[in-house]
């Protein structure tokens, strides 16, 4: 439902009954309901059929149990047979009654015969789930699932929802025929109640009273009963109007959403007022019924090609002779009496839509940029010669600020404008003054008004054009000839540094091979020194090694001798010559004595053979070193030959 201030959904504890018949069915004071509220639900649904046929039976008999006398009997002779789904319908004294299924018994009307104030009748028989069925006030109603029935009690609008319903009212009305409805139609309407579901993307214009409403879409439907409820219809076909629309109006209610690029035109109380897009997109609602919306105004770059369709066709009528040239081009006349034809294109975007708005409207800011952009033109060219007219192609005005001007001031001092700069930055100038920025100012290839003049400069240009192109054909060759012998240059110039590259690399090889020969060559030498005093050194410890081995073995000789003297009674006669009693005191003294001067001699002898072969390995050391040092000489002069190549 809608709130009257704010359009939202409230649910109000408020609620009456409308009919006891009916307790499903109520309302709030403000009118503000929701599908419980119009929808009679069924009490007597049931998954078990045979609970729900029990259901209907009790409730649609209690008036004849209250009276405590029935309309039917039992019998095997007369009457029908009952099936388990079905009803016999019948009345007694206009008190509806149903009789279900027996199982052994036909069931029959209750005669009686000599009682004149009671009259029976039997209906007829029916489906338990048949649509409608009842009489004399008393109804079963039986609403397929998905579906509403829409009813009526008196002048009181009734709908039902799926199951079983029995009724009891006189005054009960149900069209079997057009009383069902779907469950999801769009808007269902009857009597005085009104369902409303809007879709995605949609929106509703409703009225209650005076009184209008913008209804969005929601999953919930929007319920009313009020006889004051109308909805306003988008034509004859569609219901309700698209969400994304711009503007739409209704009623005092506007609802705005002007798109990214351009604004809103409003006047509240006559006062203008712009509208931009929204920051959180939501759309723009406005309750007042002085505040105007007069359309929408862009301000993206647009283009416009002057004459304007509306200036040709207002030439045409103000001069129907006019010929087709006249009225599709600008007319102007240079400073030599020239006559030429143009065509402005102008671009521009709107900068200040309330400066612009509030000057010159939505409806005068073209004609305005016509008007300034054609007397801007006419003044410029009526100050240039033919000649300087026909030879520009600048388009786009200067944007520059004052540091970067001084800057170009002091590089490039300024040059003489050309007369379509004087356009441009005067066009420019006037056009900020109103809000409105010149993006590009382009004049289209004028046409020359007289036909011979026309004709001439044609022939000119005929032959300008010839002598361009000779130009352009001696200047291709010439860019030819000069590239071919750029490349012969360049050909010539890599074969030979690949000739001197050879060269340096190849004298390369030769001083590096020679750097090793004598690296070789030390490397030996220094190899040949070293074996010669290792051999050296070697021969003299083998030597002394050898010697003090036999005097160590003399020495134990002796000592063993000396014991035995010294254990023995008596001296041989070959020991006692040459002893003298020191001998006796230690053996060392006899072997000092007899053999010490032959190990003082032979370590003199062993000493002057080890200088005599340290004197000869300095003399082969020194012949090497000599030898190496002529191989060196000759490599570093072989070296000098091949740097001087």
């Amino acid at each position: 439902m809608i709130n009257r201030d704010a359009n939202s959904q409230t649910k109000s504890d408020k609620t009456t009954q409308t009919d006891t018949y009916y307790p499903g069915l109520s309302t709030n004071y403000d009118n503000e309901l929701f599908l419980e509220h119009v929808i009679i639900k069924s009490k007597l649904n049931d998954t078990d059929t045979q609970k729900q046929s029990e259901n209907i039976l009790r409730e649609f008999n209690k008036k004849a149990i209250a009276s405590h006398v029935s309309a039917f009997t039992t019998s095997y002779f007369r009457g029908d047979w009952i099936d388990r789904d079905e009803f016999l319908l019948a009345h007694r004294n206009k008190t509806p009654e149903l009789s279900a299924f027996n199982g052994s018994y036909n069931i029959a009307r209750d005669l009686n015969p000599f009682n004149f104030s009671v009259v029976t009748e039997v209906t007829g028989k029916y489906k338990i789930n048949d649509l409608f069925y009842g009489q004399h006030g008393s109804y079963v109603l039986n609403i397929p699932v998905e579906k509403y029935a829409k009813a009526w009690s008196g002048n009181l609008p009734l709908i039902f929802g799926p199951g079983p319903h029995v009724v009891h009212d006189v005054n009960f009305k149900f069209a079997p025929s057009i009383g069902l409805i779907d469950q999801n139609t769009p808007y269902v309407n009857h009597g005085t109640i009104h369902i409303l579901r809007v879709p995605a993307g949609s929106i509703a214009k409703v009225w209650v009273g005076t009184v209008p409403y913008f209804l969005e879409a929601r999953a919930e439907p929007y319920v009313f009963n009020d006889p004051l409820f109308r909805l306003e219809r988008k034509n004859g076909n569609e219901l309700f109007f698209s969400a994304t629309e711009a503007l739409i109006q209704h009623g005092s209610k506007k609802r705005l959403i002007p798109k990214t690029g351009e604004v809103a035109i409003t006047y509240n109380n006559g006062k203008l007022e712009i509208i931009e897009p929204k920051i959180d997109s939501n759309p723009t609602i406005i309750d007042s019924p002085t505040h105007e919306v007069t359309g929408f105004l862009s301000t993206n770059v647009q283009t416009l090609l002057f004459p304007s369709d509306d200036t040709k066709e207002q030439r045409k009528k103000d001069n129907p002779r006019s010929s087709s040239e006249e009225v599709s081009y600008e007319i102007f006349t240079t400073k030599d009496s020239l006559k030429v034809g143009v065509k402005l294109l102008v671009a521009y975007r709107i900068r200040d839509p309330q400066l612009v708005l509030s000057i010159l409207g939505r409806d005068g800011i073209i004609p305005h940029i016509e008007n300034l952009a054609t007397a801007d033109m006419g003044k410029a060219i009526q100050q240039c010669s033919s000649q300087e007219f026909l030879s520009f192609y600048q388009t786009k005005p200067p944007k520059e600020d004052g540091a970067s001007k001084l800057e170009r001031a002091l590089i490039d001092p300024p040059k003489a404008e050309s007369f379509q700069d004087i356009v441009k930055n005067q066009l420019s100038k006037d056009l900020k003054e109103y809000g409105i920025e010149l993006v590009r100012l382009n004049i289209e290839t004028p046409k020359i008004m007289d036909n011979e003049i026309a004709k001439k400069m044609s022939e000119q240009s005929l032959k300008t054009a010839e002598a361009n192109a000779q130009e352009a054909v001696l200047e291709k060759q010439y860019a030819i000839a000069k590239r071919q012998a750029e490349q012969e240059a360049k050909t010539k110039e890599i074969a030979q540094k690949q000739m001197n590259d050879a060269k340096i690399s190849t004298a390369q090889a030769d001083l590096d091979a020679a750097k090793l020969s004598a690296q070789a060559l030390l490397v030996k030498a220094d190899a040949e020194r070293d074996a010669a005093i290792k051999r050296a050194e070697g021969d003299k410890k083998s030597a002394d090694l050898k010697y003090d081995g036999t005097k160590l073995f003399e020495l134990e000789m002796k000592k063993i001798e000396m014991d035995a003297v010294a254990k023995s009674n008596f001296l041989p006669v070959q020991m006692m010559s040459g002893m003298t009693p020191s001998m006796f005191m230690s053996p060392m003294s006899f072997f000092g004595g007899t053999q010490q001067r032959g190990i003082q001699q032979q370590n003199t002898a062993n000493l002057d053979a080890s200088e005599n072969d340290k004197s000869k390995s300095s003399v082969l050391f020194f012949d090497r070193n000599q030898q190496q040092k002529n191989d060196q000489v000759k490599v570093e002069e072989k070296v000098a030959v091949v740097k001087k190549m």
